[in-house]
């Protein structure tokens, strides 16, 4: 599943949901901030224990992906936490200078389809 913004919570969500039919959720600028902390750790909490999932998260710098900071590295904290190695069935990029628009998110599709594609 691939989303963006409420799009990004909805893919993450799938995966937490169904992880029989979804095996990989590329979720771009996850928009935390609807929920804050507790959306953040119920979110990862319940993604499937790793070794068949992949899970890719990213943000911007600008406007309102600006805000997301803290709630991503909670959520980044968590995937390491819970066992998702980084760079191999996880990762989390943050782009400078990049701001909440389907223009942004574009850029970031090769290096997200990168991760899903990955043996």
């Amino acid at each position: 599943m691939i989303g963006s913004s409420m799009g990004g919570l909805a893919t993450l969500n799938g995966v937490a949901r169904r992880p029989d039919l979804y095996k990989t959720a590329l979720a771009f600028s996850p928009h935390w901030t609807i929920g804050g902390i507790p959306l953040v750790e119920s979110l990862i909490n319940a993604l499937p224990k790793p070794g068949k999932h992949k899970i890719w998260m990213s943000r911007g710098t600008k406007g309102l992906d600006r805000e997301y900071k803290p709630f991503q590295d909670l959520a980044d904290e968590l995937m390491l936490k819970n066992g998702y190695h980084l760079h191999r069935d996880f990762d989390s990029k943050v782009y400078e200078r990049t701001g909440h628009n389907e223009k942004a998110w574009a850029k970031y599709l090769p290096t997200a389809l990168k991760l899903w594609l990955s043996e």
